[in-house]
C-alpha cells in the first residue's frame, strides 16, 4: 500500500513510501532511515503518515504522526538532582534522585534508561573511603525513567525518579565515608551530566 508523508518542514525528498501488509497481519511498520533525512535540518515539527485509499479497506483512520527534532545535541539529559548527598548510616535506605530533561521542542517525555553502578574504597580511587558490603550495598543495573513520570517545567518535559541505596549501620564510630554513583548512557540520544558523583 502507498503511504503519503506530510511534512511541516522539508526533511525528506520523497513524500510517498510503499509499505507491505501481509495477509493475516493487522500491523505494518514504516521505517525511514536516518540517511533519508536531509542534512542540516534547522526546524522541528510534525511528520504525518497517511495511508492512501485501498480498495476493499477502510483507511479513514490509517494515520500516524511523529515529532521530528532538528538538533545535533542529545534528546534527553540525565543527571542526579544534586552534586552530592550526605546520609547518616543508620538511615538504612537512602534515596538519590535522578532527573531527565527532554530537549527543547520535544512534545512529551519518553521512557529512557541508563546504567547505574556504585564504586567505593575497593576501586583504589583517592577520596573513596566507604567499603561495599560493609558500609553500603553495591548497586549495578539499569534505571528507567518512565514516560508517565514527566511534567512540564518552564516549557520542557522533566522527569524525576529515585534510586534506593542500602546503607549498613555498625557500632564503630567513624567519620564521613564516601562512595560514588556512576551513570552510563544506553544510547547516543542520552547525555549524562556529571556522570560520576
Amino acid at each position: 500500500m502507498r503511504v503519503k508523508l506530510e511534512q511541516e518542514q522539508e526533511w525528506l525528498a520523497d513524500s510517498f513510501r510503499d509499505v507491505t501488509l501481509r495477509a493475516g497481519d493487522t500491523i505494518a511498520v514504516l521505517t525511514i532511515p536516518r540517511s533519508d533525512f536531509k542534512q542540516g535540518v534547522s526546524h522541528s515539527g510534525a511528520l504525518t503518515a497517511t495511508v492512501d485509499d485501498v480498495d476493499g479497506y477502510d483507511t479513514a483512520h490509517a494515520k500516524a504522526a511523529v515529532h521530528v527534532i532538528a538538533q545535533e545535541t542529545p534528546v534527553v539529559s540525565f543527571s542526579l538532582s544534586r552534586d552530592s548527598y550526605t546520609f547518616a548510616e543508620d538511615v538504612g535506605r537512602a534515596r538519590a534522585q535522578f532527573v531527565a530533561r527532554m530537549a527543547p521542542g520535544m512534545p512529551r517525555g519518553v521512557t529512557v534508561g541508563v546504567l547505574v553502578a556504585t564504586r567505593g574504597e575497593e576501586s583504589s580511587i583517592d577520596g573513596l573511603t566507604a567499603t561495599s558490603g560493609e558500609d553500603y550495598e553495591s548497586v549495578s543495573g539499569g534505571l528507567l525513567m518512565m514516560g508517565e513520570k514527566y511534567a512540564l517545567e518552564d516549557g520542557r518535559w522533566v522527569g524525576r525518579t529515585d534510586l534506593i541505596l542500602p546503607l549498613f549501620d555498625d557500632d564503630v564510630r567513624e567519620g564521613t565515608e564516601t562512595f560514588e554513583l556512576l551513570l552510563q548512557p544506553t544510547s547516543g540520544e542520552i547525555d549524562i551530566a556529571h556522570p560520576d558523583h
